[in-house]
């Protein structure tokens, strides 16, 4: 299963929230229509797509990763294919390594474009103890 809800911002990250629009006014707005708001649901899945195109090998494998490990398998799915039609030689393995394999993706990603001493807690390396 792909759910927009988590690929709309993925894909447009400088969009503020993700909601399908009905004739420029937000679902909320007008009366629901199932079948008109499957079209929608799938112009926006569209526009994910193309928009993934143009995305790095490295955010395509931490996606893949992320939906893995969450156990989402249809989004890590989409990811896998969309990583190794960027010629990805990702394999994944046991869970743990996979989760090793993340962080160290999205560390080499992010460093200078965000605070990644907040890693360490994910790596168990800090944080609060219980």
């Amino acid at each position: 299963m792909l759910d927009t809800l988590y690929l709309s911002p993925l894909a447009f990250p400088k969009k503020p929230y993700h909601a399908l629009t009905k004739d420029g006014k937000i679902c909320g707005e007008t009366r629901n229509n199932p079948v008109q708001d499957s079209r929608y649901c799938a112009e926006v899945l569209k526009d994910c797509l193309k928009q993934f195109e143009g995305a790095s090998l490295a955010d395509l494998e931490i996606y893949w990763l992320a939906f893995h490990l969450s156990g989402m398998a249809g989004m890590a799915k989409l990811f896998e294919q969309l990583a190794k039609a960027s010629a990805s030689t990702l394999e994944l393995g046991s869970e743990s390594a996979g989760q090793a394999m993340l962080l160290t993706h999205f560390k080499s990603q992010n460093r200078g474009r965000c605070c990644l001493g907040s890693i360490r807690v994910l790596e168990g390396k800090d944080g609060p103890s219980y």
